[in-house]
């Protein structure tokens, strides 16, 4: 039962690499057949993750639905079961699959309105999903360095060709980090495997030789941070978390859910399976400095989201000091501290990109700022960034003309030639308050737009006459 249920993870991993490739024999003109697939492939997605999470049973095993195949054995310094494709679950890794079935399905829908070469949009998208589902069930440490990369090498241009707002800059300093930091994974990788000297890739094994001695306690203070840093690099960990800000607000809004909400997950996971799992005692040794580090980050990263004016600055940041609270909970070394940062990454991992989706339809709709900044300033200036929409609270026939329809600056980047205008001619500044509190529209006299009313507000349009054209 334990091992068909291994091929339910298989599946999962599987399906968003087939995805991608069957996504390269459709052609590029076909963007609907591209998102219905993609759709499609998602919904699977999210129902194989389902299961997954409670298929899991709590009251069992600590590592369930295993499944492994041997690949390279026996030669060189590799023993018996040296690279195995080894999967399986624990109740963290569980509890994030489902957390990725969500965000992916909920990012695949977002993605629908792209236009801008969507077919390859998904193909990367799916390659990253895959590497996320990866990175969880590995359970051999070969594969999952592969796969935490597999996850972390498409975020350089989904941003790079999909993003804005400096989304070169953004793309190179985050994929120079975390290559930064996977540089220090792998010489702890190759480390623990020549010290344990049993010639295998294999976790399961390599958990039991930290625990029983095999690996130094000496050795594990000294490799600990090689894991902790280059993790942590991913996690948002403090000082190393700049990337992150960036990185979010020149992200596409698929992206930044996936990015905040899965993503930075992985960098924490891999400091439990890696750090703590492996080393504990150098976790042990070391994990003070941890609790402080993600302390700073914590409030740092509180303190930094309230003084932004870009929305999705403010999220960037926010994720940073709740992945700080995450790093905390790590610190602890207690089944409840743990416990609870497993919790926060899931509740935060639903949340922000929940707040994600929220800001990139904001953008759609208002359409501030430049490229995808959401600036809270702009917001506020609804006359000024919108239509404002003018209704007659009197008799028409009274009235020469009268205001119905859409007033814009001459500067606003809507035009105005397919919406019908009716404008009261107004030829002199004083009467535009008058007219004002005639439609009740009192509370829009303290704008300086109307207290020093520009001239196409005066003399423009005629009497009751319908004028499609531009605004002067």
């Amino acid at each position: 039962m334990d091992e068909a249920q291994g091929y339910v993870l298989l599946t999962a991993l599987a399906l968003p690499l087939l995805a991608a490739g069957a996504l390269l024999f459709v052609p590029g003109s076909q963007k609907m057949v591209a998102r219905y697939f993609s759709a499609v492939i998602g919904a699977i997605l999210l129902g194989l993750s389902v299961y997954v999470f409670l298929a899991y049973q709590a009251s069992g095993d600590i590592l369930q639905m295993q499944l492994q195949w041997a690949w390279i054995e026996n030669v060189g310094f590799l023993k018996e079961n040296g690279i195995s494709l080894h999967l399986g679950v624990d109740g963290i890794s569980a509890l994030l699959t489902l957390l990725t079935g969500i965000v992916a399905f909920a990012g695949t829908l977002v993605a629908w309105k792209l236009e801008y070469r969507s077919k390859d949009f998904f193909i990367l998208f799916w390659i990253l999903i895959a590497g996320v589902y990866g990175t969880f069930f590995a359970l051999d440490l070969f594969f999952f360095f592969f796969f935490y990369e597999l996850a972390v090498v498409p975020l350089y241009m989904l941003i790079g060709i999909w993003g804005s707002t400096r989304k070169e800059y953004g793309a190179m300093k985050l994929t120079l980090m975390l290559v930064g930091g996977s540089v220090g994974i792998w010489i702890g990788i190759f480390a623990v495997v020549h010290e344990a000297g049993m010639g295998t890739f294999d976790l399961p094994t390599l958990w039991e030789a930290g625990r029983n001695g095999t690996l130094d306690p000496t050795f594990q203070k000294i490799i600990f941070p090689f894991f902790a840093v280059g993790c942590g690099v991913l996690a948002g960990l403090w000082p190393f978390h700049t990337w992150s800000p960036d990185g979010h607000m020149s992200a596409p809004t698929s992206v930044s859910m996936v990015h905040a909400g899965v993503l930075m997950k992985l960098g924490a996971f891999g400091i439990i399976r890696l750090g703590i799992q492996i080393l504990p005692e150098g976790a042990e040794f070391w994990m003070p400095a941890l609790l402080v580090l993600g302390t700073i980050g914590a409030l740092y990263g509180a303190i930094a989201a309230l003084t932004q004016r870009d929305f999705k600055l403010i999220s960037g940041y926010s994720s940073v000091s709740h992945m700080g609270y995450v790093l905390i909970g790590l610190a602890t070394l207690h089944q409840v501290g743990v416990s609870g940062a497993a919790l926060q990454m899931f509740s935060h991992g639903v949340m922000t990109a929940l707040v994600f989706l929220l800001i990139g339809a904001l953008y759609d709709q208002w359409r501030t700022g430049v490229g995808q900044r959401i600036a809270i300033s702009e917001l506020g200036a609804l006359l000024h960034q919108r239509a404002v929409q003018w209704t007659s609270l009197v008799d028409p026939d009274e009235w020469n003309g009268y205001l119905f329809g859409y007033l814009k600056p001459p500067d606003h980047p809507y035009k105005t030639k397919d919406q019908p205008i009716l404008v009261n001619p107004i030829s002199r500044a004083e009467d535009l308050p008058l007219l004002m509190k005639e439609l009740g529209m009192d509370s829009y006299l303290r704008d300086p737009l109307f207290q020093h009313p520009p001239e196409y507000l005066l003399g423009w349009g005629s009497n009751g006459a319908v004028d499609t054209g531009e605004m002067p």
